[in-house]
């Protein structure tokens, strides 16, 4: 069974960090994992993309690293270079790859923790200054807006992410391997949280397997069953469980349908009234497998926005 980490800030007390400033480690921290995690296989041109107007990716993991060094220099008690402001307008401009992204975005937190692990907490309470205003704030208020900030513009590029993988999707109604995975994913989320093992199989328009899943503890046989549910809900344009409750009101002529299978756990996937695939979940009980491949199907719609 997969074993899911808890966030950061569960994970115990940092050692050698006072309390108070553990926080912003654990939001780096946060960060890091999310942003890895939802851009995983994201093109460069899906790192840029501006679905409906709103910041790319790439901007929001710019941003963060860019507003991270720049409060910092006031919880240092200095003020903005001329460079720093020119880096700020320059956040919006397309051309790095995700990796890069990535990386700078890890050195700068890399050089903000060193400094945030150097402080005195009997320096939080100081006074600083920002901007050309000379606005009022104190060191923990710093370190307080940069965890909010970070978490802010990292919950702005998830949003992102999902728009540009979704934008692929809208546009020609085909089902990508990417967004394969993010369904099954949800699926398989969904079982490691009530402790079932599953395999979760996504089938194309064509009913050719593009993504399978077999978690640990799962049975061989549930690899095998998987995809035929999901192939039953894609020939036949409905959920198995249709099949299984025909089958127990005594309908026993369903088991001569070619393709039929009458357990629950095969759904189709639907994008903008098209059926594009479908999902298909083996492993425990018929409902259960159920539950699991919704999770699925749900995940999809929040990606259509229409959940």
């Amino acid at each position: 069974m997969i074993e899911l980490l808890p966030e950061p800030w569960l994970r115990g007390p940092i050692a050698g960090v006072n309390p108070l400033i553990a926080p912003i480690l654990c939001s780096f921290q946060q960060a890091r994992e999310d942003l890895a995690k939802y851009t995983e296989g994201l093109t460069a041109e899906q790192i840029w993309a501006r679905p409906h107007g709103f910041g790319a990716v790439g901007f929001h993991i710019r941003h963060i690293a860019g507003s991270t060094g720049r409060l910092l220099t006031y919880v240092q008690g200095q003020q903005l270079s001329d460079a720093q402001m020119a880096e700020l307008r320059a956040e919006h401009e397309p051309g790095a790859t995700r990796e890069e992204l990535l990386a700078g975005l890890n050195a700068t937190f890399q050089r903000a923790e060193d400094v945030v692990r150097a402080l005195n907490p009997a320096a939080l309470a100081e006074p600083r200054e920002i901007g050309r205003k000379r606005l009022p704030a104190t060191v923990i208020g710093l370190l307080t807006h940069i965890a909010e900030h970070t978490q802010r513009h990292v919950g702005q590029a998830i949003s992102a992410a999902k728009l540009a993988r979704a934008g692929e999707l809208m546009a020609k109604k085909t089902l990508t391997s990417d967004v394969a995975k993010q369904i099954a994913a949800a699926a398989v989320k969904e079982a490691a949280r009530n402790q079932w093992n599953l395999s979760i199989a996504i089938v194309d328009d064509g009913g050719h397997v593009i993504y399978l899943e077999r978690m640990d503890q799962a049975s061989a046989g549930s690899a095998e069953v998987a995809p035929k549910k999901a192939r039953s809900a894609l020939l036949f344009q409905r959920p198995t469980k249709a099949f299984e409750d025909v089958l127990a009101g005594g309908r026993t002529a369903i088991l001569a349908l070619p393709g039929a299978v009458p357990l629950e756990g095969g759904i189709p996937l639907i994008a903008h009234g098209k059926i594009i695939g479908a999902i298909g979940a083996s492993g425990a009980t018929s409902q259960q497998d159920g539950v699991a491949a919704q999770a699925g199907v749900d995940l999809l719609a929040s990606l259509l926005g229409s959940k």
